[in-house]
């Protein structure tokens, strides 16, 4: 269980979804940025509960702190109903291209450390793509990688 949290908060919220939504946060699109906030709260409320039963004094002043909307949260954490279902995305496909995304970023940042390029540095990459549904992908996403 913590070994899943783990990776939740750090390998999939903070190292995926922050990046991939530092885009729209910088851009001037208000409707996007509005589903960005709402999906992050989500998550966070949702990432909340599921830790509580490990840490539950950390977990009850983060959750205080949440921005809810009046009236549609409990007074506490620990009355708080646990989550019993979520949407999953796999049968659309998009966690596959998440990941496809994901390891074509960790590949990139692997040989740019290998190759000693400072991380302030914007080097040109060219990514070749052997499927023709991947480059859509990726020049869909371009920004997330970038």
């Amino acid at each position: 269980m913590a070994t899943s949290l783990f990776d939740f908060w750090k390998k999939e919220l903070a190292d995926v979804y922050l990046e991939a939504t530092k885009p729209v946060m910088k851009g001037t699109d208000e409707a996007k940025k509005e589903a960005a906030l709402n999906t992050l709260y989500i998550c966070l409320d949702v990432a909340l509960k599921l830790l509580h039963p490990t840490m539950p004094y950390l977990t009850e002043e983060l959750y205080q702190r949440l921005p809810h909307a009046t009236g549609t949260a409990a007074k506490s954490i620990s009355i708080a109903p646990f989550p019993a279902q979520l949407t999953s995305f796999a049968a659309e496909g998009v966690e596959d291209e998440m990941t496809e995304l994901l390891n074509t970023k960790k590949a990139l940042l692997s040989q740019l450390a290998a190759l000693n390029v400072a991380s302030n540095a914007r080097p040109t990459v060219a990514v070749k793509a052997l499927d023709a549904k991947i480059a859509a992908i990726f020049t869909q996403e371009k920004d997330v990688i970038s």
